[in-house]
């Protein structure tokens, strides 16, 4: 869709053709708070966009400028919203082959000790799931995007209940199909969790489908 909500931010968006435009989640909803332009040949899904922070002021705090955000394009192009400007990137040589992107979510601090930038989870249309480095040094912003991650699949629903029973009855592992250990989801929706003790990782994802965590 072409809507979407940050309610740690206090904000929700629509995008209408070639703007974002901004509006609290409590009080007046016309006019917008902020407008942000995209490109003008940019398709933008509302959860494609990813805030860093609320709603700013210009200079002397006369007018206000959008959230500094990150909005990742279907083409996998990247925009970053900065204090009031636009930056444009071009689609990360390293952005999974054949994926369009379903929704983003900031996740971490950008791990480069002499970089300010952030790690974002993006979430595919196929389902599946990848990190994007996204950072500034000096004038200069990149972004790097990770391969696909792999999936360990929580054992719930009608499946994972017959896969408990067989394994209880004595059946190895062998004996169970590639199809039914892999099962093909769509994830709709993840949220950021911290690493576990001792890890070294920056986050950890809980992805979540209609009837399946991963």
């Amino acid at each position: 869709g072409e809507v979407a909500a940050d309610t740690r931010a206090g904000l929700w968006w629509a995008v209408h053709r070639n703007r974002l435009c901004y509006f609290p989640l409590a009080g007046p909803q016309w006019p917008p708070c902020a407008v942000q332009c995209l490109p003008s040949d940019a398709s933008l899904r509302g959860r494609c966009v990813a805030l860093l922070t609320g709603v700013g002021h210009g200079q002397q705090g006369s007018s206000s400028v959008g959230p500094c955000a990150v909005a990742v394009f279907a083409d996998m192009r990247v925009t970053i919203f900065h204090h009031g400007e636009r930056v444009d990137l071009p689609r990360p040589a390293s952005a999974p082959v054949a994926q369009a992107p379903a929704f983003l979510t900031a996740a971490a601090p950008h791990p480069a000790p002499d970089a300010a930038g952030v790690v974002l989870v993006v979430g595919t249309q196929s389902g599946g799931l990848f990190s994007l480095f996204v950072r500034q040094q000096g004038e200069d912003f990149d972004a790097v995007a990770g391969p696909l991650w792999p999936i360990a699949y929580a054992e719930v629903g009608l499946r994972g209940w017959f896969k408990r029973v067989r394994r209880s009855l004595g059946a190895g592992a062998s004996e169970v199909s590639v199809a039914e250990e892999v099962p093909c989801i769509a994830i709709h929706t993840a949220e950021v969790l911290p690493p576990p003790s001792g890890s070294d990782g920056l986050f950890s994802v809980l992805a979540i489908d209609e009837q399946v965590l991963a």
